[in-house]
C-alpha cells in the first residue's frame, strides 16, 4: 500500500510548462554572463602564479612584455635619436703612415695630394708569458747547521725540487677573478690561461682562490667591525621589479632586513 500510494504521489507531481522551462533557461543564462568574468580572471591569476614558479627569462622587466614588437635599429627620418660614435683616444701610443697611392687605383692617372685625416685603432698586444728562473742559493749555517736559503722579492714561495716550477701570482689573480667576477668554472678559467700562455690545472686555480680567501679574513673581518661601529648604515635600496611589480624576492629580503633592524 505505501509503494502504490508513493508511486501515485509521484505520479501526481506537476510538471514545469513551457513557459516555466523558458524563464529558467534565460535566468541560468545571466547566472553563466556573470560567472564568466570571474572564472576567466581566476584563471588568469592561476597561470600568472605557475609562471612564478618558474624561471623568468626578464627578472628585471619594468613593463609588461609588448604584445607586438617594434622593428630594430633606427627610426627613419630626422628624430632617429643621437649620433652616437667611439670616442678617439687623447693620447696613442704610436702612429702610422697610410701613405696615398702614387696612381688611382680605377683609372692609373697621377693623383694630387689634398689633406692628412686620422683614423685610431684599439688594440690588445700579443700576450706572451714571461718565465722567471729563480738562482736560490742554499747553504747551511756554521753554528747551528740549519739549512738556509735565499729569497728574491718577487718569489711568492720557498718550494724546491718537485714544486719549483709554479705560476706567478698576477695569472693566479686573473684565474680567481674570471672565476669569482665572471663565473666561469675552474675548468674554463685553466683553458683561457692556456690560451694565453700559461699552463695550470683547475685545481691549482681552485687551491689558490681558497688561499686567497684565506688571506682576506682579515679585511673581512676590518669591514664588519667598521660597519659595525659606523654611527648610521643603510641598505641598498636598489629594487628588482618584473612587469612593472617589485619581486616576492626582495619584498621577503626586505622584511628580513627590517626584522633585524
Amino acid at each position: 500500500m505505501q509503494d502504490q500510494s508513493g508511486a501515485a504521489s509521484g505520479g501526481s507531481e506537476r510538471r514545469p510548462t513551457y513557459d516555466e522551462l523558458v524563464a529558467e533557461n534565460d535566468r541560468l543564462r545571466l547566472r553563466l554572463a556573470e560567472v564568466e568574468p570571474r572564472i576567466a580572471e581566476l584563471e588568469r591569476l592561476l597561470e600568472e602564479v605557475r609562471r612564478g614558479a618558474k624561471r623568468q627569462s626578464a627578472p628585471f622587466s619594468k613593463n609588461k612584455p609588448k604584445e607586438e614588437w617594434e622593428t630594430a635599429g633606427r627610426k627613419k627620418g630626422t628624430a632617429h635619436g643621437r649620433h652616437g660614435h667611439r670616442a678617439a683616444p687623447p693620447d696613442p701610443d704610436r702612429t702610422l703612415d697610410a701613405s696615398l697611392p702614387e696612381r688611382c687605383p680605377d683609372c692609373g692617372e697621377g693623383v694630387d695630394f689634398e689633406r692628412w685625416d686620422e683614423q685610431f685603432q684599439t688594440e690588445l698586444p700579443e700576450v706572451r708569458p714571461v718565465t722567471t728562473r729563480f738562482r736560490v742559493g742554499v747553504g747551511r749555517c756554521r753554528s747551528c747547521k740549519r739549512r738556509v736559503q735565499g729569497r728574491h722579492p718577487e718569489q711568492t714561495s720557498d718550494a724546491l725540487g718537485a714544486a719549483a716550477s709554479q705560476v706567478g701570482p698576477r695569472a693566479m689573480a686573473w684565474g680567481t677573478w674570471l672565476h669569482y667576477g665572471l663565473g666561469l668554472s675552474f675548468g674554463k678559467c685553466a683553458q683561457l690561461l692556456g690560451r694565453l700562455g700559461v699552463d695550470v690545472t683547475a685545481g691549482a686555480i681552485a687551491s689558490s682562490s681558497a688561499s686567497t680567501g684565506t688571506d682576506l679574513v682579515p679585511t673581512h673581518d676590518a669591514i664588519k667591525a667598521h660597519v659595525a661601529a659606523a654611527p648610521a648604515v643603510t641598505m641598498d635600496e636598489t629594487g628588482v621589479r618584473h612587469e612593472g611589480a617589485r619581486t616576492e624576492r626582495l619584498r621577503r629580503r626586505e622584511d628580513r632586513l627590517m626584522t633585524v633592524t
